[in-house]
């Protein structure tokens, strides 16, 4: 598990709308899992929140070991 993995996400799910689509598709924090383990992404919360630099990059809060995109617009 990784701090870099984790920005990678982070970076694609910014980029990549219909990546961003897939992943808020995914209701519960295991499927959201199951979602970023099949794309290649394995990181912890801890790896994610460092990774996200205490909200320098406009995300508000993790839901368990998975993002919740609400409040950065990316769940549009």
């Amino acid at each position: 598990m990784s701090v870099e993995v984790a920005k990678r996400f982070i970076d694609r799910m910014k980029a990549d709308e219909k990546f961003a689509k897939r992943f808020m598709e995914c209701r519960d924090p295991y499927a959201r899992r199951a979602f970023e383990e099949s794309e290649g992404y394995e990181f912890s919360s801890k790896d994610a929140k460092e990774a996200r630099g205490e909200g320098k990059i406009g995300l508000k809060y993790w839901s368990g070991d998975t993002m919740n995109l609400r409040t950065t617009g990316l769940d549009r």
